[in-house]
């Protein structure tokens, strides 16, 4: 009888072990998921904010170049006779570069 009374005692507390170890893992699961949401959101900010920067950057550098067209129109409106001969220069200089040694 002894022994009976200690194998429904070791059962008992297997069976508290078991439940208490479900409750672990379903911790563990919202815990993962809580941590998994986070860096999901964490990610989507970050994106966010990357875009906001690409659009800057991009609207700057869109600037910046208009800018660089503009002074270039107003140089060689300046100066035409100047800017053909650098341009036959630069592409006389291109295909010397380019051309195949034989």
């Amino acid at each position: 009888m002894a022994r009976t009374a200690h194998a429904a005692k070791e059962t008992h507390e297997f069976s508290n072990g078991v439940q208490a170890l479900g409750e672990g893992v379903l911790e563990l699961k919202d815990n993962i998921t809580d941590l998994g949401h986070g860096a999901v959101d964490t990610m989507r900010a970050g994106v966010h904010e990357a875009k906001a920067t690409v659009a800057r950057t991009a609207k700057a550098l869109r600037g910046k170049g208009e800018e660089a067209s503009e002074a270039l129109r107003a140089g060689i409106a300046e100066r035409p006779l100047t800017s053909v001969g650098i341009a036959v220069g630069i592409g006389f200089l291109l295909g010397m570069f380019m051309r195949r040694p034989r």
